[in-house]
């Protein structure tokens, strides 16, 4: 029964994160582009500084690694953790070079992808965890469905900085949420490498095979939960 009240403990923490970190996100989205363009960015600088994300999702392969190696909940609180500079930085950016290393650090949020899934269906407990993914992926939707007006109204009515340090708030309140997440230790005998690594040639094509296609998942999963945020802000 414990493990129970734990796991509904860390299935709402996980689930107000979500809503908060996507919230935010969604609140500048779709605004973003104007502001490179204001600071002097071309429409290629543009492109390429909307493209990161896309591009550095690919660390979604090491966030899987690290989920075999150490706590998940330590992945998951860096992958949300690493953002919250960048609104800060968004906020005081007097050139588009700054929206850029801002971008650049938002983007390494994507080693945390594999980690909250993971979290949650290797989670100790009797209770439904299927339930709870369901939760916890329903939240991103909800957060971002309304949230590019309020971007529209806070920028029109208080100016885009205003926006980002409403941003910053947000990314640090779901950050806190992370943190008081249960511990869930890497348990050796069910490390998928520590199992077999005595027992099969990791050269062998098969293991290259499973590898791959695990990695390849979570770089898909990872990308298309951006596009589906970035799909909801600029077509609301």
């Amino acid at each position: 029964m414990k493990d129970i009240k734990s796991f509904r403990k860390d299935i709402i923490l996980l689930f107000i994160a979500e809503l908060l970190w996507p919230l935010g996100l969604a609140l500048y989205t779709g605004f973003f582009p104007l502001h490179i363009r204001e600071l002097g960015g071309s429409d290629i600088i543009v492109g390429i500084i909307m493209s990161i994300p896309n591009i550095l999702g690919i660390l979604a392969i090491l966030g899987g690694i690290l989920c075999d190696i150490t706590d998940r909940k330590y992945v998951i609180i860096f992958g949300w953790a690493i953002t919250i500079p960048a609104p800060l930085i968004w906020a005081f950016a007097n050139r588009w070079e700054w929206m850029l290393v801002g971008q650049i650090i938002y983007s390494l949020t994507w080693v945390c992808s594999p980690a909250i899934t993971l979290y949650i269906l290797d989670y100790k407990t009797a209770g439904n965890k299927m339930a709870g993914y369901t939760l916890v992926y329903l939240a991103g939707p909800l957060g971002s469905t309304i949230a590019p007006a309020i971007g529209g109204k806070i920028i029109s009515s208080y100016g885009r900085q205003t926006l980002y340090l409403i941003v910053f708030a947000l990314y640090s309140i779901s950050t806190l949420c992370t943190l008081m997440l249960t511990k869930q230790p890497v348990e050796k005998n069910k490390d998928l490498r520590n199992s077999f690594s005595l027992k099969l040639d990791m050269n062998s094509s098969s293991v290259k095979k499973a590898g791959l296609s695990s990695s390849l998942f979570y770089y898909s999963n990872s990308i298309s939960k951006y596009r589906r945020i970035i799909f909801v802000s600029l077509h609301e």
